[in-house]
């Protein structure tokens, strides 16, 4: 009678066990199928690359982020951080290969070993910060509110909506904020930071809506101005790397630094962000040409990064 009790409970045990591998099993492959199957989207023309290149740096991104991320009418990848994935790129003598996918699936491609690192306007949380490692922040963005001390109609940006006209850079950072989140009515656009100013200095807006940096040095040298509201939409951006790969991540932070006292990290905010077109278009040709010229042949792929 006991040997027949130990016989059914050493057979329930190894079912057990039986059940336990095989669902262990389907967990593995499903994970491994995850990390070693990346889908192509309909536009890419190659396949990711999955082994690693001392000769590329593999920039995984989420196009359709203007200004930092976004695709032009020829099919290029423009924007505040692909030049900076360009820059990183060139001063570590790598090629940029850049690889555009959908945003839940950034993070997991480094982790994976389909991307090097992810440069798509990343907020550091702490979620984000158990799956993956984040450098120093590379842009601290926020926007601020312009207008004469004597305006009582305007006091933040809730009363926004009671200026006669708000003026904003065409294709800078606040503008889009403004335009995309507020849906005003009374923005006015001008092609760069010098008319947007000259339009508030003139009575041509009652109010500038500008980067911040910018609005603290505009009130100290026009004192008839004050900032009514300022870090609107503040956030700091960081370039994500696979957990635990410090080589990786040490080089990027010593190159942002450099990037910060030779004035690389200033030209590209003043380019995408503040909306110096001359700069913009420079570093656009730049891109351009990388993409275009490049001897990799998958430079512009483009990877939906299988879920």
């Amino acid at each position: 009678m006991m040997k027949k009790n130990k016989n059914r409970i050493l057979s329930v045990v190894f079912r057990s066990a039986v059940i336990i591998l095989c669902a262990l099993s389907i967990m593995y492959a499903f994970i491994l199928t995850s990390c070693t199957q990346p889908a192509r989207s309909s536009n890419s023309d190659s396949k990711a690359l999955t082994v690693k290149d001392n000769s590329i740096i593999r920039i995984a991104f989420t196009a359709g982020y203007e200004p930092f991320e976004y695709i032009d009418d020829s099919g290029n990848y423009l924007g505040f951080d692909m030049a900076l994935g360009y820059k990183l790129s060139e001063s570590m003598n790598r090629i940029p290969v850049f690889q555009n996918m959908k945003s839940n699936s950034l993070l997991d491609s480094l982790n994976c070993g389909i991307s090097d690192m992810v440069i798509s306007a990343v907020e550091v949380t702490d979620e984000r910060h158990q799956k993956v490692d984040f450098s120093d922040s590379y842009i601290t963005l926020s926007s601020s509110i312009i207008t004469y001390k004597d305006n009582t109609d305007v006091t933040n940006i809730n009363s926004l909506k009671n200026a006669q006209n708000v003026a904003v850079v065409s294709g800078s950072d606040s503008g889009y904020y403004l335009t995309n989140n507020l849906g005003l009515a009374n923005i006015k656009e001008y092609r760069n930071e010098a008319e947007a100013e000259l339009a508030v200095l003139n009575g041509g807006a009652d109010v500038l809506f500008t980067d911040s940096k910018i609005a603290e040095t505009f009130v100290n040298q026009n004192r008839k101005f004050t900032i009514k509201e300022t870090n609107i939409n503040q956030r700091k951006f960081c370039i994500a790397v696979s957990k635990g790969n410090s080589d990786l991540l040490r080089l990027i932070n010593e190159k942002l630094n450099e990037f910060k006292k030779d004035g690389t990290l200033y030209n590209l905010r003043s380019a995408y962000i503040s909306g110096n077109a001359e700069l913009r278009t420079t570093f656009d040709d730049e891109l351009i040409n990388i993409q275009q010229n490049s001897t990799v042949p998958n430079t512009k792929t483009s990877t939906d990064y299988a879920e």
